[in-house]
């Protein structure tokens, strides 16, 4: 078949690899005039490294970043809550740079598959084919149209009319940074839980660390970078070490701010030759970390779907079939978490952090199980 991927992400770049592998002639359209990561880093458990290695990249993306085997959370005031070991799950853990992942899928790819600033507006579908316009005039012809255009999708758009995402309460702050302090070594993730707001690191490799930072407070409150790195030194400042080091280190320009917005679960991901991925179908909040790894998975389940079924209409409904429950799951569980993560009142929170560490590591492993053990069959 000759399918049209509509968004270069992660989910895109991956499902056009899978696809092309599997034989089909496979073009990607991205808005952007340049591919890049945006984001900072990006952690993959082992569901979405399980991936990677089926697509030949497990080995290059670890050398890009850092492979880790434990799971940290502490009170705001160093307290260690939860020391939950995820060693026994492959392949392993790691986190990398996005811009890293990116380049590595790109490259992946074959050659000219990609086409920049290609804004789509629509597409228009028959009995034969469909074609998908594009803002400057062009038009792409194919048999299939795949939308990895992300939680404002245009492509979702046209099929579903969709709302707006929903606001979940809180901010998010992330960066890249090179850090090095004695007595601080670190090679595993650890994430903060306060009142109201989280603060999160994990090594990705030569004394960088990828970082995080959540608060409550209304949508819309973007700042200029230079009010960011403020804003967040009185949020952080009186926190466990090294959270206002790393900090006060952080280059303010480099500081990315985004508002918290998943959508509720939702059928309907489908429309005759055309099919969401990814955020555009299932959108879900950074809580679980599994935005990227549940985009690398459709990737794998979607071709076998292709391959197997004898119309696009068929395929699309089985690999919609074989997601939903999952995805809902993970999009439920992460929501509560961030819920749970961004209490405020100091009794809930005091209670919060009690129950947390009387957490055992069989009643997690249960939990963790059936997401980092997903094998995707392709």
């Amino acid at each position: 078949m000759k399918v049209t991927i509509i968004g270069a992400g992660i989910g895109g770049l991956a499902t056009a690899i899978a696809l092309q592998k599997a034989g089909h002639k496979v073009e990607v359209y991205e808005a952007a005039p340049v591919l890049r990561g945006v984001g900072a880093g990006i952690s993959l458990w082992s569901n979405a490294t399980s991936v990677l290695e089926r697509l030949g990249l497990f080995d290059e993306a670890v050398n890009k970043g850092a492979a880790y085997t434990v799971l940290k959370i502490r009170s705001d005031r160093g307290k260690l809550l939860l020391n939950q070991d995820v060693g026994k799950y492959t392949p392993a853990a790691i986190c990398l740079h996005r811009a890293d992942l990116i380049d590595l899928l790109r490259r992946s790819c074959a050659s000219e598959t990609i086409h920049l600033g290609k804004s789509f507006e629509r597409f228009e579908q028959s009995e034969s084919g469909i074609l998908a316009f594009f803002a400057d005039g062009t038009t792409a012809a194919s048999d299939i149209l795949i939308g990895a255009d992300g939680i404002n999708s245009q492509v979702r758009a046209q099929i579903k009319g969709d709302s707006k995402p929903v606001y979940r309460g809180y901010a998010v702050w992330r960066g890249i940074i090179e850090y090095a302090a004695k007595g601080f070594e670190e090679s595993n993730p650890t994430e903060t839980w306060g009142r109201g707001k989280r603060f999160g690191f994990v090594p990705i490799g030569e004394n960088r660390f990828y970082w995080y930072a959540t608060n409550n407070q209304p949508a819309g409150e973007i700042l200029l970078p230079d009010k960011r790195k403020k804003r967040l030194l009185e949020l952080f400042r009186d926190w466990h070490a090294p959270i206002p080091q790393i900090l006060a280190a952080m280059p303010a320009e480099n500081i990315l701010h985004n508002d918290c917005y998943d959508r509720p679960p939702e059928k309907g991901w489908s429309h005759g030759r055309v099919c969401l991925i990814g955020d555009a179908a299932h959108p879900t909040t950074p809580n679980m970390g599994q935005g990227g790894c549940l985009a690398l998975e459709d990737a794998l389940v979607l071709t076998p779907c292709l391959q197997n079924a004898l119309t696009a209409e068929k395929a699309f409904g089985d690999f919609e079939n074989s997601r939903f429950a999952r995805t809902k799951l993970i999009n439920r569980r992460s929501l509560l978490i961030g819920s749970v993560g961004q209490w405020s009142n100091p009794i809930s929170v005091g209670i919060r952090n009690v129950l947390i560490k009387l957490t055992t590591q069989k009643l997690l492993e249960r939990t963790l199980d059936g997401i980092y053990n997903f094998d995707p069959r392709f």
